[in-house]
């Protein structure tokens, strides 16, 4: 089955859609990236920001992947796991030094919404 054409506001919504959706990514990773890098100094020392820089083009790479795997009809169950996988770590990094249940959600939020977003894209594409 064809989808239908969208109409020309149609098409400026999903712009919309698009560019929100682009900026939920972007407040996700600057939100993130102060307490993922704080989580992994011990490890990483001067190169802790690495940490976070590398979880989130990971996430970013593997997102563009599969929504365009879903374009080209080539979608696979396997490396949708992959955001999932490095969004679980990002909110447990986000998550691990919060002392407050408030705190913990806040910092889970953004990157599970993240995910959510790459789902209802794919399935709409």
């Amino acid at each position: 089955m064809t989808p239908k054409p969208l109409t020309v506001g149609e098409a400026r919504a999903v712009k919309v859609i698009a560019l929100l959706t682009g900026a939920l990514g972007v407040i996700g990773f600057v939100n993130a990236w102060v307490a993922v890098q704080r989580g992994v100094a011990e490890s990483f020392g001067r190169l802790a920001w690495t940490a976070p820089l590398g979880i989130d083009v990971a996430i970013a790479v593997f997102t563009a992947i599969d929504i365009l795997h879903a374009r080209l009809d080539m979608r696979t169950r396997w490396l949708r796991l992959c955001p999932w996988a490095l969004v679980a770590v990002t909110v447990y990094l986000n998550v691990a030094d919060e002392v407050t249940l408030v705190g913990q959600v806040a910092h889970a939020a953004l990157p599970m919404l993240w995910v959510v977003a790459i789902e209802v894209a794919a399935h709409t594409i």
